[in-house]
């Protein structure tokens, strides 16, 4: 029993080369999006939002009680992050799996091209090293996660009967069960992911 459960679940992991190469786009239209933004940002909003970027890298070693903010932040990157995966997830009990998965993938998209040119225009070379020490760790781990969650979601929407059933959504049933263990796994590496970045982002701040 606890092989079939464990063979279900990794074959629930599979992904679709198609729906990955359309994800990817949207995701690098992302990040091509987010950089676009802060070059074309106004002068006044790109001063506050450098000098807002500079005091959270430095929060880490600045604070006098770093380990409890340290925590906090850790906290909040994986209730952030959990949710995106637990979206995702849900989406696949819907008609709308396509739309939210997107959504995830463009969202990471604009965030990680938005910061990686503002951390570049703000620190020059230096900032080089920041971002693989401070956004390189995590997502390394971070975007697989979430392609892979939302190329099963994808997956689970597409293969419901939906002609049969006219509702926007369906109920739960027994054979879900390895597509909730799969997302629970992902839900892991994203834990995982937050940690690392916890860990790698003090190192960061010292470069500064």
């Amino acid at each position: 029993m606890r092989k079939n459960a464990f063979s279900s679940t990794i074959e629930t992991l599979s992904i679709s080369k198609e729906c990955t190469a359309i994800l990817l786009f949207i995701f690098i239209f992302g990040i091509s999006t987010g950089v676009f933004f802060e070059v074309m940002m106004n002068t006044d909003i790109k001063s506050d939002m450098q000098t807002y970027l500079q005091a959270l890298l430095r929060s880490p070693i600045d604070t006098a009680n770093g380990s409890g903010n340290s925590f906090a932040a850790l906290l909040g990157s994986i209730v952030a992050n959990s949710f995106a995966i637990a979206f995702i997830t849900l989406s696949g009990f819907t008609r709308f799996s396509y739309p939210a998965s997107c959504t995830v993938l463009l969202v990471k998209g604009l965030s990680l091209g938005y910061c990686c040119a503002l951390i570049l225009e703000t620190l020059g070379l230096k900032g080089i090293f920041v971002i693989i020490l401070s956004l390189f760790p995590q997502n390394t781990l971070l975007i697989p996660t979430i392609f892979i969650s939302a190329n099963v979601a994808i997956a689970k929407a597409s293969s419901q009967k939906y002609k049969k059933n006219k509702g926007i959504a369906r109920s739960f049933n027994s054979s879900d069960v390895p597509y909730l263990y799969a997302n629970g796994f992902l839900c892991v590496i994203v834990v995982v992911s937050c940690i690392l970045q916890s860990i790698f982002l003090p190192i960061a701040a010292k470069l500064l």
